[in-house]
């Protein structure tokens, strides 16, 4: 959903006030999906680097505090992005963002390897 994201800042650069409308919804819907799903991917994946089932609240519980702390760095962020930009207009500050959250995904996909065949975890 995040690789669509670009379509929908294409649509809130133009100049057709429905199509801007139809392009701030998408924002809104697109990436949705990725981050609800980000949490649990991430706590598996450190699962897997530290199996230790007695360990196994903690890691859950610094991966939760991580992920949480980067969602508000986030929101920090995009407060301060937001009057810098002010004098860009709306549209082209949200096609800055977008592009920001584009090569996030990018480097995440490939910063974990989404590309090859997740592990599976052994038991034991």
């Amino acid at each position: 959903s995040t690789m669509v994201t670009p379509i929908a800042v294409l649509l809130v650069g133009s100049n057709s006030f429905p199509l801007v409308i139809l392009g701030i919804l998408l924002l809104g819907l697109l990436p949705t999906p990725v981050w609800i799903m980000l949490l649990p991917f991430m706590q598996e994946e450190s699962a897997l680097l530290f199996p230790d089932p007695n360990m196994k609240r903690c890691v859950n519980d610094v991966t939760a505090g991580i992920y949480n702390s980067f969602m508000t760095l986030g929101q920090v962020v995009g407060y301060g992005i937001g009057p810098l930009m002010g004098s860009h207009g709306f549209a082209r500050t949200t096609q800055v963002v977008a592009l920001l959250i584009f090569l996030q995904s990018i480097l995440f996909y490939f910063g974990t390897e989404g590309y090859r065949p997740r592990r599976k975890r052994g038991r034991g």
